[in-house]
This record gives C-alpha cells, structure tokens and sequence, in this order.
C-alpha cells in the first residue's frame, strides 16, 4: 500500500534532528525543560535516598514538561517542548552545552539557564564521577579515543521493557503488586525475627516506593495527552478530526495504564514507554524490540480476528511510529557527531526469527512493517531480519523488497548463531530464542530478561597496532598510547612482532575493562531507574533496582574501525617485512610516518603483491581468524565484569570508519594516513575484494561466529542483478549460502554510483536517496563528500 495522505503530511513536516556531517541542523534547538525540572528537584529532595530522589525528579519532569499534540496526528507525544528541540538531560557534560550555544541552538531566552544547570552538574555527571577512578595519561587516553573509545559511565543505557508484562498488567496492575510486596517489607520489618534484615528490608523498602512513585507519574502524564486531545477535539471544527482526537483522548486516558484493547492502543503504549525509557527516565540509545511480536496480539485481534480496522490501517499506524522514531535525536558532541553522521539515535527494530517452540515467528504484521517501512522511505528505525532454516520465503522476499527502495535495511542476521551465542552467555534455548537487537548489532534476550544496560566500549584495533610499530607511541601524532614494547629494530620475527602487537591490544583491553566496571558501578551506585526496574517482573520479585544486578550480563567489546586494515597490515608486515625481506620494519615505520611520501611504488607493493581479505585466501584470512578475531575472543575470555561474565569481541565501525580513519595514521596494508578504514567489521577494503560477494562470504565464513558477540558485513550489489524473477531467486540463493556458511550478518547497498555521484552535484533532487553507512542507514545528502566518497568506492557485485 502506498504512504497515506497523513502521512505523507506528517512525513513532510517532520523535522528531522540527523547530523550534517557532524552538524546539528540549523533549525535544531535544544529544550532545558527536562534539565530544569530535573534539577529543581534534586535541589529539593538532598538527604533522602539516591533511587527515591531520581523517582521525584522523573515525577516532577512529568508533571511538568509540555505536552503537545500536532497535526494530523493519530500517535502522540513528543520528548521536547517543540517539534524542533531536543531535551537536553543533565547527565550530558558540560561541553555539550557551551559548544552548542557558541553554534546557536540554545535559544537566548533559556541560554543563562541552561549554563547554570549545566555549572550545578559539573563534576556529578557520569564522565566526571570516571574521571576520578583513572590517572592523568589514563584519561588522555580514555578522553582523546587514541585507543579506546569510552562512554564514560555509559549514560547511553539501553532498554529492552517486557512488553508482555506491561501489556498484561498495566501499570495500574503494576502499581498493584509494587503495593503489595511494600506492604510485605512494612511487616517483615517489624518482626523481631527479621531485625538482621532491616537494611536489606529497608533498601527494598525505598525501591518500591519509588517504583509507585514513577509508575503513578506515568499514568497521569499520559492523561495530560488525553486532556490535551479533549480540549483540542471540543475547539476541533473538522468532524473527522473531532473523533480523531476524541479517540485519542479515549487511548492516551486508558494506556499505559490498562492492558491495550486496540492494535492503536498497543501501538501508541508502546511508543509511551520508548519515550519514557528513552528519554525522560534517563536518555538512552535507540534500544530494539521484536516489533511484529510484542504488538501482534493487538494486531491479530484488531485486524485479523475481529476486522475493527483494515491492514491498510495498521500500516498508517507504523509508519506514523517510524515518523516519530526518526524525529527524535539526541544531544551528543561533536566527535560523536562525526562518527554518527547522517543518523542520530541508531534505533532498530528486530523482526522475523523463531518462536520459544523454535518455529518461524514471521506473521502477518511483519508484512505490514515491511510495507510500511517501504511507503514511508525514512532512514529510521532501521530494521533486522532474523533469518533462519524454516524462515517464512514470503517475508523474505518482502525484506528484499525493501533493500531493493536503497534503503541499506533490513539487515539480516544468523538466528542459530545469535541464539548459539547467547545460550553461552547462560541463557535457556527458549530464552534465547527471544531476542532483538542491542543497537545496530548485538543480540540481546527480550521478555523479563530484556536488557536494561549497553554492557559495551570500544577497542581500535589499527591504534594498537601503531603503538606496536612505534614501542607504545602513536604514529599520528606521537602521542603515546600503550606501554613500550619494543622498538620496530628489535623484532627479528614476525611472531615477535605479533606479540608486542598482543601486549598492545592487552593494555588496551584490561584499561577498558576497568573503565567499564567501574562504569556498571557507578550506574548501580548513583544512577538507579525506578521506572524501568518496574517494568520487569523480576525486579519486583528481587526487590532492587536493575542497575545493581548483573544477572545474566551480556557484555561486549567493539573492535570500533579497523579490525580488517589490522588484518590486512599483519599480512603485509609478514609476507613483505619479515618473508620477503623486501624491507626492513625500522625503514616501514619511517614510511609510515610520513605518510608514503615519495614512495607510491613501494605502497603499490603493499596493496597489490599482498593477499587481502575478502578474497578466500587462505594466506591472510588465517591471519585474521588466528590473528586478530580468534586472539580477541580469547584475550577477552580472561576479562570479567563486576559480576563475573567475559565479553566477547563485536566487530562493527558505525561510521568511526571515518572520524576514526582521521586520527589513524597511514598503515602497512597501502592506506594512507587520514583516509577512511574499512567499513564494518569483517567488511574487506574498499576495491579489495576482486573475486566477488561469493568469495568474500568464504573468507568471512573462516571466523567462529560464535565466538564473536557480532561481526559486520557490508556488501553493495547492482539493483540490476536483484530484478526479476532471477533476481530473486539468486538473492534467495546467496541468503541460503550466507546461513549455511554460519555468517553472522549481513547488510547490501543497492544503490548505483550514477545515481550516488549524481546526487553530489545536485543534492537537491536526490535528498531521498538512502544508502547503508554502517550499522545504520542515512540519506546521502546528509553525508560529508569523504563518506560519500568512500560508499561509491565499495566494490559493486552481481549476484
């Protein structure tokens, strides 16, 4: 079905909070409200405890914040005080707000404000509270992502709520049993038998009365909609628009208080509670959900059984979520902004996989998102399918229709090695067959084990292997990022060599490890979420915040950029410094340093007389199986959380391929220094896989998935060979060999270089035009020429 009239409107007046490179669009504001109610609050509440003081601050933003309900509308709300703004939360540093004021966002009537709550936060935001764990050069290292790119005390925690819960009970249900085990802990705690237990009792005592607190503030925010939708709808002169939001005001009155009725109702919970866990409660990530199962339910009594609305309904429904999902953005700094350019949030949705009874979940409205996701043409909620043996062909060849629009989405991933992985990670098989994505990459269980935390941070693997080259120091700017493990003179092997380059990755690993446990720390500590604690059974059943347990962890380790220009510079240092002796290591650093200069024959050598990956060469792809991928899994197995669970490697780039490739100096596999890095994961180097998509999966398909918590591969593929019948039945083909191979992911660009090329002359007549960057997907317009540039020098393949 086509976009409808309404959303197209709405499509067209959204205004959109994507970067510009690594800009903030011009007509952005930023909205103080959340940071103003906020603090007034924490001001007002000092001496009474950590988890109940964030409970009346959310309270106090809820009751406060402004509601707003626009046009056309049929899903409300909006997290800011304008279709323009983003909410500034005062977990940000302080920099964000000074910088963004010098550009002129921060309107002038709120400018002193904003700089005073962001002055009262100095030094108790989650950046600054690390800060005091790690010493000067630690934080140098820390602060300037030379090897590790860190999120401080992760303030970009993500939420996976147990919709199955919610929708069951309500809040109203929920507000019940919170009631209920507090009136529990106010009699054991008077027993003389339980005197022992009195601060434990006392704990849970102040977490469930912070839970009724947010839960209570939750239900009468939602009915400041339904009033507002009353009052609109009684000045209304359009009828039609007069029952709109009469019946909106009927939804937002009984949501999320009540269990949904309606497939609106559910839509519109759900698109209630992603605001909340996503801004209001604490700002966080684009979290995913399994969206074609936790709202089908709905759809299948509202549509299917009891025909109230027709499917063409429904799918004006989720496209006017996804609208919503791509107005939303975030307050981030500018190197953050450079690597997420073209995006904001990275939300994602995960759709397809298996049912607990291991069969195929794919139903009707997965369809209908498929569809909806081609009639609304956005660059978000980018989508994951879940592909596995008894998949359903029909959604399948429906995802393929959607890659076909250009839209870089869905992504496909590997439901046996997602569910392998995870059921490592301590998971039941029903368990693990529950899952979303993290983000952009990550499997996580959904229901009442959904994940309430990232659980992640980032290692580069190319800056290792400079402060290999250059006994701990960068090569870039010489700078020094790693412990000295030897001069480049003093590796007479190239194992002597590989193993300063371990030592290097080691530090880099073990200085992470530490940032990240005192970050889960710190969460449990000072950053408690009543709200979406109460939004899973079992942390009312343990009776304590979901930041304090670590039940069930799933932590990971990006290898951010470069992992495959890692695999690639091993090979060459080996074949062509120490096998061939074709020169010294000492004489390749010099070269190095200076960038290849007066040496273009020499570098010529290093791209062209060395195997590269992505070609089924066993010669380098064993290098980077052993190397690189299988030494990560292994080096992280020795690491443990706070709570005892080892993080397994992820290798993906976002599009640090870009604002990472700027910091990174030129490496031994030909590339010079400034330039991107290779895109994803265990995508090969741009032009260098010469022997087609076939061969690339061979090479990819070396690694042990399930060692890995994800692996990223791009693939561009010419529109002309997905067309027809034949297309089809080739893509259907290549999916089979891609899961037969045990390959954990895959994403395909199918937009040609004409029409790429074309749109840098003349942006203005390609402004839909989208394209995958990494994990993500943007329109291309919004990209800067060097990212553009490097997407149109991807290889293009036929199937």
């Amino acid at each position: 079905m086509p976009i409808s009239e309404r959303t197209k409107k709405l499509r067209e007046s959204y205004i959109s909070k994507s970067f510009l490179s690594d800009k903030f669009k011009e007509n952005v504001t930023v909205d103080v409200e959340k940071a103003r109610y906020y603090t007034e609050s924490w001001k007002e509440t000092e001496g009474l405890p950590t988890v109940l003081r964030r409970a009346r601050a959310l309270e106090n933003i809820l009751e406060k914040c402004t509601v707003l309900i626009k046009e056309h509308e049929l899903l409300v709300g909006y997290p800011g005080n304008d279709p323009a703004a983003i909410m500034y939360s005062p977990e940000r540093p302080r920099e964000i707000i000074i910088e963004l004021d010098q550009h002129g966002h921060v309107p002038k009537e709120v400018r002193d404000e904003a700089i005073e709550i962001a002055d009262y936060w100095k030094g108790k935001t989650p950046q600054d509270m690390m800060s005091r764990y790690f010493t000067k050069e630690e934080m140098d290292i820390l602060n300037t992502k030379m090897v590790i790119w860190a999120l401080g005390a992760d303030y970009t925690q993500r939420a996976m709520p147990d919709h199955d819960y919610i929708f069951a009970h309500g809040l109203n249900g929920i507000i019940a049993k919170v009631e209920a085990e507090l009136k529990k802990v106010n009699e054991e705690m008077v027993q003389v038998e339980n005197l022992v237990r009195v601060p434990e009792l006392a704990q849970k005592k102040d977490f469930f009365e912070a839970v009724a607190i947010t839960m209570k503030a939750v239900i009468r925010w939602a009915n400041r909609y339904a009033n507002l939708a009353s009052y609109l709808a009684s000045i209304e002169t359009d009828a039609n628009r007069k029952l709109e939001l009469e019946r909106i005001a009927e939804v937002c009155a009984h949501v999320p208080a009540h269990p949904p009725r309606t497939f609106q109702e559910a839509v519109q919970a759900h698109w209630f509670i992603w605001m909340l866990t996503h801004f209001y409660d604490h700002e966080c990530h684009g979290a995913s959900e399994r969206i074609d199962q936790i709202i089908w339910p709905a759809y299948r009594q509202d549509v299917i059984e009891e025909k109230n609305i027709t499917r063409e309904e429904a799918q004006e429904l989720i496209e006017c979520l996804w609208i919503k999902i791509t107005e939303c953005g975030r307050l981030l700094p500018s190197s953050t902004r450079q690597s997420h350019q073209g995006t904001n949030m990275v939300n994602a949705y995960t759709v397809g996989g298996q049912n607990a009874d291991g069969s195929d979940a794919c139903n009707e409205l997965t369809l209908t998102i498929l569809d909806a996701t081609i009639s609304i043409r956005l660059n978000q909620p980018s989508l994951a399918f879940r592909y596995h043996q008894n998949v359903s062909q029909e959604a399948v060849k429906k995802a393929l229709e959607v890659v076909k629009t250009g839209s870089g989405f869905p992504s496909f991933k590997n439901d046996d090695t997602a569910i392998a992985h995870l059921m490592d990670m301590g998971y039941t098989l029903e368990e693990a067959r529950n899952w979303a994505l993290i983000g952009c990459m990550s499997p996580g269980v959904c229901g009442d084990w959904g994940r309430t935390r990232r659980n992640a941070w980032h290692i580069t693997p190319t800056k290792c292997l400079e402060a290999a080259l250059n006994n701990g120091y960068d090569l870039m700017f010489s700078k020094k990022v790693g412990p000295e493990t030897g001069t480049a003179g003093q590796f007479r092997t190239y194992e002597e060599f590989r193993e300063a380059f371990n030592e290097q990755v080691r530090y880099a690993l073990n200085l992470g490890m530490r940032m990240h446990n005192i970050s889960l720390w710190l969460q449990g500590e000072y950053f408690p979420r009543p709200l979406l604690s109460g939004l899973f059974e079992r942390a009312l059943k343990q009776g304590h915040d979901l930041m304090s347990t670590g039940d069930k962890s799933v932590p990971w380790i990006n290898l951010l950029g470069g992992a495959v220009d890692t695999v690639d510079s091993l090979a060459a240092i080996k074949k062509l410094v120490f096998e061939e002796k074709l020169i010294s290591l000492p004489e390749l650093v010099k070269v190095l340093k200076n960038n290849w200069a007066g040496q273009e024959e020499l570098r010529q050598k290093f791209i062209n007389d060395v195997p590269k990956w992505g070609n089924d060469d066993d010669y380098v792809d064993l290098i980077g199986v052993n190397d690189l991928y299988n030494f990560m899994a292994d080096e992280m197995n020795k690491l443990k959380d706070i709570w005892g669970t080892s993080p397994k490697p992820l290798s993906q780039a976002v599009s640090g391929v870009w604002s990472q490739g700027k910091k990174t100096a030129a490496l031994p596999c030909g590339r010079m220094a400034g330039e991107p890095l290779a895109d994803g994961g265990v995508s090969p180097y741009s032009g260098c896989d010469k022997k087609g998509p076939t061969a690339v999966l061979k090479s990819v398909s070396k690694i042990d998935h399930k060692r890995q918590k994800a692996s990223l591969l791009n693939q561009r593929l010419s529109p002309e060979s997905l067309e027809g019948e034949k297309g089809v039945e080739h893509f259907l083909a290549y999916m089979k060999s891609w899961y037969d191979l045990g390959i954990d992911h895959v994403q395909f660009n199918v937009t040609d270089s004409k029409t790429l090329r074309a749109a840098q002359r003349e942006p203005h007549k390609y402004s839909d035009v989208m394209v995958r960057v990494a994990g993500y997907s943007a329109f291309f317009v919004e990209l800067d020429q060097g990212c553009q540039d490097s997407i149109i020098a991807r290889s293009v393949h036929s199937i």
